[in-house]
C-alpha cells in the first residue's frame, strides 16, 4: 500500500508532467508556420460566433459588439485566481473610461471544468459584488462555447478587443495590473482614432 507522501509525490509528478506536455504542445502550435494565419482566424471568428445571456436572462448577440469606440469582453473562469484578482481594477477602468465609450462585458466561462448551472451562476455573482464589478456580464452560448472558446482560447483570463463596427482587433491572454490595462486600452483607442 502507497503511502500518503508517495500519493502526494506521484500526484505532483503528474502534474508536472502533464504542465510540461501542455507547455510543449502550446509552444509547438505558436512556432507552427500556420499561427498568424490561424490568430487572424481567431479574430475573425470571434465576433462572427459571440453570443450568450446575460446574468439577467437577456440574450447577447455579436450586435451587442458594436456602436463603442471600444469593446472589451474580458473571459474568466470562477475558479481562476487571476481572473478574480484582476477584476476590482476591470472595475474601476470600466467606470474610468465610460466617458471615452469603452463598453466591458465579462463572460463567465463557468469553472475551469466548465461547469455552468445555478450554483455557477450564484458563485460568479458573489464573486462579481465582491469585485465590485457593475458591467455586464455573461455566460456564452452553447455555440460559442463549443464552437469558438474550445477551438481557440486555452487560457482564463483572455480578453478580447472589439471596434465600433464589432470587429474584434485583438486579443490578451493572461492578467494585467491597472497600469498595463490602462497602456493596452490607450493603445487600442489611439489605434481605433
Amino acid at each position: 500500500m502507497l503511502s500518503s507522501k508517495r500519493i502526494i509525490h506521484l500526484n505532483l509528478l503528474f502534474l508536472v508532467a502533464f504542465a510540461a506536455v501542455a507547455l510543449a504542445a502550446w509552444v509547438g502550435w505558436r512556432s507552427n508556420p500556420a499561427y498568424p494565419q490561424r490568430e487572424e482566424e481567431a479574430l475573425t471568428q470571434f465576433s462572427q460566433s459571440f453570443g450568450g445571456v446575460d446574468f439577467d436572462g437577456k440574450e447577447m448577440t455579436p450586435a451587442d459588439l458594436q456602436g463603442h469606440a471600444l469593446t472589451v469582453v474580458n473571459i474568466w473562469a470562477t475558479d481562476c485566481g487571476p481572473c478574480i484578482r484582476e477584476m476590482p481594477d476591470l472595475a474601476a477602468l470600466a467606470q474610468e473610461y465610460a466617458a471615452q465609450d469603452v463598453q466591458f462585458l465579462g463572460l463567465c466561462g463557468g469553472s475551469l471544468g466548465g461547469k455552468m448551472d445555478a450554483e455557477t451562476l450564484a458563485e460568479a455573482q458573489s464573486i462579481l459584488n465582491e469585485c465590485g464589478v457593475s458591467y455586464r456580464n455573461l455566460f456564452p452560448s452553447d455555440t460559442f462555447r463549443t464552437e469558438y472558446l474550445r477551438e481557440y482560447v486555452s487560457s482564463v483570463p483572455s480578453t478580447f478587443f472589439v471596434n465600433a463596427d464589432g470587429v474584434c482587433i485583438g486579443r490578451l491572454s493572461g492578467a494585467q495590473d491597472a497600469d498595463a490595462w490602462r497602456k493596452t486600452l490607450d493603445s487600442y483607442l489611439e489605434k481605433e482614432a
